[in-house]
Order: structure tokens, then C-alpha cells, then sequence
């Protein structure tokens, strides 16, 4: 490839609309000269971008969809980026990522806690396997989400 064509599409995956940025990542991560390029795109796209081009990124897309739903401010921007793009991807779902959603549960500024995407999140990792029940019990309860827990009556 000659190095102006090598620029133009660095200069997309740069600047390009977040959108069709995403519907060409995967390919462009494929790519050794463009996958650390597109692996910092993606950590920037916006829960709209993100949701457009989840179907294109997979398993790329795990960390920034993690760190949004981690981020989440309130309930109904928790269900709409579970709803959006973490339910689509849980079954690329790492133990790491798992607990660092969790973790962040206890950030007095994240309101995970309580939602209907945070719980059903939770049912969902145990029922796709990313995880067992016993280990997801045992992070809840290092987290003091022990609500949350099997072994709790109101978690069901």
C-alpha cells in the first residue's frame, strides 16, 4: 500500500464519524499498521457510536463497553448501555472486565447499583458461563453487593 493511501485511512480512523469509524474497525485492527490506531478509536466512541457498530467490533469492543457501563451516573443510563451494548457482548466477557464492573459499583459516583441492567448483567454472566454462581458470589461479597449474592433471598 503506498503511504498516501496509509495516511488517508489513518487520517479516517482518526477523524472519520465515530459510526462508520466503527463498521470498519475490525478490519483495520486486523491490520498491523492500523490496529493500535484503532484500538484508541474505539476506546473514544460514544455509547451511540459504540452501540451502531457493536455487531462489526465483538469481542474488540468488551473494554470500552465496560468502561462506559462502569461509568454509568444513573439508572437509566446503566439499562440503556446494558440494554445497548453490554448484553450483545457478554459472551466476550473476561472475568477481569466482570470485576471491574463490579468494583466500580461501589463508586459513589457510578449508579450501578440498583438498576435493572446492573442485576440482570449479573444473571447473564452466570447463565452465558462467563463465570460461575460460586465465583460471582464471591466478588459480590468482596464488594459488599452480597445483596446481590445467590445465597440472599432478595437478589432473586
Amino acid at each position: 500500500m503506498d503511504p498516501t493511501a496509509i495516511d488517508k485511512i489513518k487520517e479516517f480512523i482518526s477523524l472519520g464519524p465515530g459510526k462508520d469509524v466503527s463498521e470498519i474497525s475490525r478490519r483495520a485492527y486486523n491490520t498491523p499498521t492500523f490496529s493500535g490506531l484503532a484500538i484508541t478509536r474505539l476506546n473514544s466512541l460514544t455509547s451511540e457510536e459504540l452501540s451502531h457498530g457493536i455487531y462489526y467490533l465483538g469481542e474488540l469492543a468488551v473494554s470500552r463497553s465496560a468502561t462506559m457501563f462502569a461509568a454509568s451516573r444513573n439508572w437509566l443510563e446503566a439499562n440503556s448501555f446494558a440494554s445497548s451494548f453490554v448484553y450483545p457482548l457478554i459472551q466476550y466477557y473476561t472475568k477481569e472486565a466482570i470485576e471491574y464492573i463490579i468494583r466500580s459499583a461501589k463508586d459513589p459516583h457510578v449508579d450501578l447499583n440498583g438498576s435493572f441492567g446492573f442485576g440482570e448483567f449479573l444473571q447473564r454472566v452466570v447463565s452465558t458461563d462467563r463465570i460461575s454462581q460460586a465465583e460471582l458470589d464471591s466478588i459480590l461479597i468482596q464488594n459488599d453487593l452480597s445483596h446481590y449474592s445467590s445465597s440472599n433471598s432478595t437478589s432473586e
